[in-house]
């Protein structure tokens, strides 16, 4: 999950984004991780930079897990 809307930004006391409470609550309790948008771009062009031909077709985790499909 990656925190496009800067949801780890959200101040104690400053309300959550409309329909994100849930979000912001869980992040605050540390039961939610989001990687920054630079760290998730980091992570896709070190599984991309590994890719070859016969990785067509699989859908890999950004951790390089291949996902059964």
């Amino acid at each position: 999950m990656v925190d496009t809307q800067d949801f780890a930004d959200v101040a104690p006391g400053e309300p959550a984004p409309y329909g994100f409470d849930m979000v912001v609550q869980l992040l605050r309790e540390g039961k939610l991780e989001m990687a920054t948008p630079a760290d998730a771009v980091q992570g896709l062009r070190r599984i991309i930079a590994q890719l070859t031909p016969e990785d067509g077709g699989q859908l890999i985790r950004v951790d390089g897990a291949i996902i059964p499909w």
